[in-house]
C-alpha cells in the first residue's frame, strides 16, 4: 500500500515537473516571438509565473506529506504542512503582483506592518506555535513517551497533598505526570495516571523541566511495626521477598523514625515500572505478611 501511494506521488510529482518545463518553455517562446499584445503580456507572463510556484510549492508539500506518513514519530508535524501551504501562497502573491508590475516593496512592508500588529494581539498564540516548531525540531520527547512535566506557571492547579507522615514521600505542587499522546501546533496533551488528558500549551512545555521515566521507578514505603519485633529478625526477610519484585535493585530498609513503642520501617528500592503507587502498595504487602504472623506469637 505504502508503495502503490509513493508511486502515485512519484506520477503526481512527475507531472507537475513537466507542468513547470511546459509553462516554463511557453513563457519564453512568448518572450521571444512577441505572439501575445504588450499589454496582455504582462497579465500572462504573471499567470505562468504563479502557476509555475504553484506546481513547486504542491511538489514541496506532498514530499513532506509522505515523509510524515512514513514515519510515525513525526505524524504530529502536519501542520507544517500548512505553515508550507500558506507560505507558499504569499510568495505567488509577490511574484504575481512583481509580474504585473506592481511595486511589492510596500506590499512587503506593509505586510511587516501588519503582522506586526498581529503579532503584538496574537503574541500567546504564536507563542504556542513557536513553541511547537521549536518542540518538533528539538524533540525532548516524542509521542508515547512517559513524562513528568514541572512547570511553575499552573502552581495551584495540581493536587497537593499535606506533609503528613505516611503520605507520599513528596508534595506534588505543580507536576503532570502521564503518557504525550499528541502534540499539535498550540498544545502538547499529555494522558494522565488518573485518566483524564491535559492539554498544556507549548509555550508552556519549553520552559518547564521534562523528566522522561523508561520503565523503572525509585520507591520508597514507610511501615509501623512494634518494639518487641526485633529489627534484625526481619531486615534480612523484607530485603529477600521485596527483592521478588519485577526488577527490583539497590533494596534498603532501616529504621528511619521511632516512637514510645514502635519504630517505623522505611524501605527503597529501585523498580520495573512507571506506577510508584502499585509498587509502593506490592512493597507494603511484602512487609505486611512478615510483620503481622509475628505480632501474634
Amino acid at each position: 500500500m505504502d508503495r502503490a501511494k509513493g508511486k502515485s506521488i512519484a506520477v503526481y510529482v512527475g507531472s507537475m515537473i513537466v507542468l513547470i518545463i511546459v509553462l516554463l518553455a511557453l513563457l519564453y517562446v512568448l518572450s521571444l516571438f512577441h505572439i501575445v499584445p504588450i499589454k496582455f503580456s504582462r497579465i500572462l507572463y504573471a499567470v505562468v509565473i504563479g502557476l509555475v510556484i504553484y506546481a513547486i510549492v504542491r511538489i514541496v508539500t506532498k514530499y513532506v506529506e509522505r515523509f510524515i506518513s512514513l514515519h510515525s514519530e513525526f505524524k504530529h508535524l502536519k501542520y507544517i504542512v500548512f505553515i508550507i501551504s500558506l507560505l507558499g501562497y504569499f510568495i505567488i502573491s509577490l511574484a504575481v503582483l512583481a509580474a504585473l508590475g506592481i511595486d511589492v516593496s510596500s506590499v512587503i512592508l506593509g505586510s511587516a506592518f501588519l503582522s506586526a500588529i498581529i503579532g503584538l494581539a496574537a503574541q500567546s498564540v504564536l507563542a504556542n506555535v513557536f513553541g511547537g516548531l521549536f518542540l518538533s525540531i528539538v524533540r525532548p520527547f516524542k509521542l508515547g513517551d512517559h513524562i513528568v512535566v514541572n512547570t511553575w506557571q499552573f502552581p495551584v492547579s495540581f493536587p497537593s497533598y499535606p506533609p503528613k507522615y505516611f503520605s507520599r514521600d513528596f508534595i506534588e505542587g505543580s507536576i503532570y505526570r502521564g503518557i504525550v499522546s499528541d502534540i499539535s501546533i498550540n498544545y502538547t496533551s499529555i494522558a494522565l495516571e488518573s485518566g483524564d488528558v491535559v492539554k498544556i500549551p507549548n509555550n508552556i512545555m519549553i520552559q518547564a523541566a521534562i523528566t522522561l521515566r523508561h520503565g523503572s521507578v525509585t520507591v520508597q514505603a514507610r511501615y509501623e511495626v512494634p518494639k518487641y519485633i526485633n529489627f534484625n529478625d526481619i531486615y534480612n526477610k523484607i530485603v529477600d521477598e521485596v527483592g521478588t519484585l519485577p526488577g527490583a535493585r539497590n533494596i534498603g530498609v532501616m529504621i528511619d523514625e521511632t516512637t514510645v513503642n514502635t519504630y517505623i520501617i522505611l524501605v527503597r528500592g529501585d523498580f520495573q515500572g512507571e506506577d510508584a503507587d502499585l509498587v509502593r502498595s506490592q512493597i507494603l504487602q511484602k512487609v505486611i505478611g512478615i510483620v503481622e504472623p509475628l505480632k501474634k506469637q
